[in-house]
Parts: C-alpha cells; structure tokens; sequence
C-alpha cells in the first residue's frame, strides 16, 4: 500500500494542476478573469511540484511524463489562450477572428513543444540542466501575468497581447536552449537577489507586474545568450 502510494503520489500532484487549469477555463467563461489568471500560476507551481516530487520518491514514470504533457496543454495551452482571447474581446478592438488565429497558433507551438521533449526524454533532457525550446509551463505564465498586469494598469497596454501570442510559441519551438527552472533555483544567491529586488519593486509596481517582468528576464536571457553564441 505504501509503495503504491509513493508511486502514484506524482500523479495526484499532475492531476491537481490539471484541476486548477480546469477551474481556470471554468472562471475565465464566468467572467472572472483576474482569479483564471491566478489559477492558472498556481497550476505552475504545481507543474514544478510534481516532477520534484517524483525525484525525491524515486516514482518517475513514462505514465508521469505522458500524463504530465497532456494536463499541460490544458493548463498552460487552452486555459491561457482563453483568459488572452476572452481578455481582448473585452478590453480591446481585436477582432475575434485574429484572436482566435493566434490563440491556435499559440496551441499548436505548445503541442509541438510538448511533443519533441517527451521524445528527447529517452535521451534525458529533462536531467538536463537546459531545455530545449521555452517551456508551455513559462509561456503559460507569461500570458497570464500579461493579462493579470494589464487588467491592473487599466488596459493600456493590452494589444501587446498580440506579438506576444505570435512570439511565445516561436519560442517554443524554437532551438534556443533556456536553463532549467530547478537550475534557476539551485543558484541561490541570483534567486534572492532577484527576490529581493522584486518585494522592493513591488512598492512601485503591481506583483503581477513584477513577476512579469522577472520572467521576461528569464527570456530575454536565453534569446540573448543563443544570439551571442550564434555571432561568436
């Protein structure tokens, strides 16, 4: 009994951040598109916790990595594509028919992403201290915290939505090599540091907007790094 729990414990993790991507889709229809937005980062932080979890119990699977694809495209695929689209009828004059273009566009990057690093695991590339192409897991993020910081800033910005949609999934499929999330986390000292200017930024500015702005450091970062070495 013991040993099934330890196996299938990664699972119940994958499958509660597959709930919260479920009521961030549910919300975002209710109209409620400031908690969609909240849940869809609470599904990211389980998507982390799930893989730790199946490293410290020793219960990775090929079943874990599947399933772990699939809640992923609903919560960092469907449930941020929708808060988007959902969030530019509202606030902006984009035409249903462009957001719902790109918002497929976005989709098809992700399974693309998704689909190419569930092959590479056979060669461990999720050991790897890179990966290859901007996760779903950041680029979900990343479209959230646009919508949740423009909501806060009264729309201003809100048809930056647009190049964003079209950027992400490039990224995704992209063969720019982007550091781990638990490499990031390992080196400490650059983590408070970045933790410490984001709580004395968020005097200033809104937390979304500075969690925003700190993942867009993230990939600034690896776009930089792959351009300096490809010009070296």
């Amino acid at each position: 009994m013991r040993d099934r729990l330890r196996r299938i414990t990664p699972s119940l993790v994958t499958y509660a951040a597959l709930a919260c991507g479920f009521t961030a889709i549910v919300l975002t229809a209710e109209g409620y598109l400031g908690w969609a937005g909240l849940f869809i980062l609470i599904a990211n932080v389980s998507d982390t916790l799930d893989g730790f979890v199946a490293r410290k119990l020793n219960a990775a699977s090929a079943f874990g990595l599947q399933l772990d694809s699939l809640a992923d495209v609903v919560d960092f695929g469907l449930a941020p594509v929708f808060l988007s689209y959902k969030y530019l009828q509202i606030a902006t004059a984009v035409p249903g028919w462009l957001a719902a273009i790109l918002g497929f566009f976005y989709i098809m990057g992700g399974a693309f992403r998704l689909a190419r690093y569930n092959l590479l695991a056979a060669e461990k590339e999720g050991k790897s201290d890179q990966t290859l192409g901007l996760t779903i897991s950041a680029s979900g993020a990343l479209l959230a915290l646009a919508v949740l910081t423009n909501r806060a800033y009264f729309h201003v910005a809100g048809f930056l939505l647009l190049p964003t949609m079209v950027a992400l999934p490039l990224l995704m499929v992209s063969r720019i090599r982007f550091p781990e999330s638990h490499v990031v986390l390992r080196r400490w000292r650059w983590s408070l540091t970045a933790l410490a200017l984001g709580g004395v930024a968020s005097f200033v500015v809104t937390p979304q907007a500075v969690a925003l702005g700190l993942l867009l450091g993230y990939v600034a970062f690896g776009v930089l790094r792959a351009t300096y070495y490809a010009l070296a």
